[in-house]
This record gives C-alpha cells, sequence and structure tokens, in this order.
C-alpha cells in the first residue's frame, strides 16, 4: 500500500502549488486530504507518538527540516483511538529510528508504523509542511 500511497501523492505534487496553498484542511480525491501546517520545531521531553487505522500519512517538507522517530514499538497508550481524531497515541515506545526530513523530501507511514513528528533536527526552524491523508482501502 506504500507504494500506492506514494504514487497517489507524487500526482497531487504534480498538479498542486503546496508553497501558496493556505494553511488547513483542503479536500483531494476519493476521500484523501491534505493538511498544510507551519510550525517551530521542538525537542519535548516526552516524546508522543501517533498512529493512524484508516489513512496512511505523506509527510512532504515545503520549507525547512525536521526530525521524525519512527517505530513498531507500541508503549503506553495515552489516548484510545477515536474515528474524529483518527489516532491513537503512545509514550515510552523504547527505541526509534531517526529520520531527517528536507526540504522537498517525501515520506510515507503506514498504519502500523507509530511517529512521532515535529522534532528540532539540528537547531529548532520553522518548517512549512504537507501532511498528505491517503485513505487505506482495504
Amino acid at each position: 500500500m506504500e507504494n500506492k500511497a506514494m504514487a497517489i501523492i507524487q500526482d497531487y505534487l504534480k498538479r498542486l502549488d503546496l508553497t501558496d496553498m493556505p494553511l488547513g484542511r483542503h479536500e483531494l480525491d476519493n476521500g484523501d486530504y491534505v493538511n498544510i501546517t507551519e510550525y517551530e520545531t521542538s525537542e519535548p521531553d516526552i516524546k508522543v507518538f501517533e498512529r493512524h487505522r484508516q489513512y496512511i500519512d505523506g509527510f512532504f517538507i515545503i520549507s525547512g527540516e525536521e526530525k521524525i522517530l519512527l517505530t513498531k514499538n507500541e508503549g503506553k497508550l495515552i489516548q484510545q483511538y477515536t474515528e474524529e481524531d483518527e489516532a491513537e497515541l503512545y509514550t515510552d515506545c523504547g527505541d526509534a529510528v531517526e529520520k531527517i526530513l528536507k526540504k522537498g523530501e517525501l515520506l510515507i507511514i503506514d498504519t502500523d508504523t507509530l511517529h512521532c513528528p515535529s522534532l528540532t533536527a539540528e537547531r529548532p526552524e520553522k518548517v512549512r509542511k504537507a501532511i498528505f491523508k491517503i485513505r487505506k482501502k482495504v
């Protein structure tokens, strides 16, 4: 499914002007959508990992860079899954793979992977990111 999501997002990237797209949620095709966000990266004391069930995430960095932690280890559940939030949240997930995402890079995160995004890579900086949500077809 990750390869299919990658192809779908690459098609959106060809068609959309993400640099000038307003912040917020924008509906796309077939129930997919993209959230355009801007924030300052940080390094919190407690890392909160999220996992989704209905949507595969595609993180595309429009400007800046951030660190993302990835793991398959469930830690301590701190928020049960709800359809409204489309996420469950965990802490204390143990070992995680660190990925640095830079301007123009895309990362696909399937529903079996917990992720902790928006972390400081080398120094805190402003990031503009497109978060593609691709509906998982069962």
